[in-house]
């Protein structure tokens, strides 16, 4: 399914960020390694909602 959705996301993503919970420290970590060759952009995740948004905003707004 990935492989499906990565042309579009290339194309038309600025970011993703995925809200885990804080348990998922190593699924952080490997989704932050990989996120640029999995997903076609660039992709974080973190346990922080607030934070997320944030970074989302960040993003749209061409802050990084």
């Amino acid at each position: 399914m990935i492989e499906q959705m990565r042309p579009g996301l290339e194309r038309h993503c600025r970011g993703l960020v995925f809200v885990l919970p804080p348990q998922a420290g190593q699924a952080i970590t490997r989704l932050q390694r990989s996120a640029e060759r999995v997903w076609g952009c660039r992709a974080t995740a973190t346990p922080d909602q607030g934070e997320a948004l944030a970074l989302a905003a960040a993003w749209l707004a061409g802050e990084s």
